[in-house]
């Protein structure tokens, strides 16, 4: 799941408000919220939090 983070933010980081640009950003924020569910310490979890 960290990789698709990473790969992720190379789309969701590009200015402007494209189709491509939103959705990347949408799964970037379905995908942390996942990645902070799964991580085990309370600081690891707060950094995925949006």
């Amino acid at each position: 799941m960290q990789q698709a983070l990473h790969v992720v933010d190379l789309f969701a980081v590009v200015p402007g408000e494209t189709p491509e640009v939103v959705e990347a950003s949408e799964l970037k924020a379905e995908l942390c919220e996942l990645r902070a569910k799964r991580a085990s310490s309370y600081v690891s979890r707060s950094l995925y939090r949006i």
